[in-house]
C-alpha cells in the first residue's frame, strides 16, 4: 500500500500544503504554515529505520 501526498492533497483542498523531507526543513515548513492566511499541513516524512 502506497500513502499518498498529503501535502499535495491539502493544496488540492485549497490549503497550504508543505511537505518535509530533510530535518533541516521543518524549522521552515512550521513558520511557513502558521503563517499561512487558512489551513494548513505540514507533512514531515521520516524512516523508521533510523533511529
Amino acid at each position: 500500500m502506497h500513502n499518498p501526498n498529503f501535502a499535495e492533497y491539502a493544496e488540492l483542498c485549497g490549503g497550504t500544503g508543505i511537505r518535509v523531507t530533510r530535518p533541516e526543513e521543518l524549522d521552515e515548513a512550521l513558520r511557513a504554515a502558521l503563517a499561512s492566511a487558512g489551513p494548513a499541513l505540514v507533512e514531515v516524512l521520516t524512516d523508521p529505520l533510523l533511529t
